[in-house]
């Protein structure tokens, strides 16, 4: 049978817990909460911006990059509409 994908990123945390100082694990289990917080925001801020285009469970379905995709078709989207929002116009020109 074959190892699941991922497998050896598992073993790796795994030896890290049995094997590490209580400090790097500490520092490990910090960062990895930083970056889930990261993606929660990430996520909340797609969710907020597509209107309710896009729910909370179907944003948590998206990868990474398909949530970075997202995300930068929004920014775009809202630059553009601001970038039209300052243009100068003519009054009462032709």
């Amino acid at each position: 049978m074959a190892p699941a994908a991922g497998h050896g990123s598992h073993k790796f945390f795994r030896l890290t817990l049995l094997n590490g100082k209580v400090n790097d694990i500490t520092d490990m289990l910090r960062g990895m909460e930083r970056e889930a917080i990261a993606i929660e925001k990430e996520i909340a801020t797609v969710v907020f911006y597509t209107n309710g285009g896009l729910a909370f469970d179907c944003a948590y379905d998206l990868s990474m990059q398909q949530l970075k995709i997202v995300s930068d078709i929004i920014q775009e989207h809202y630059a553009k509409q601001a970038e039209a929002y300052n243009k100068p116009t003519r009054l009462g020109g032709s």
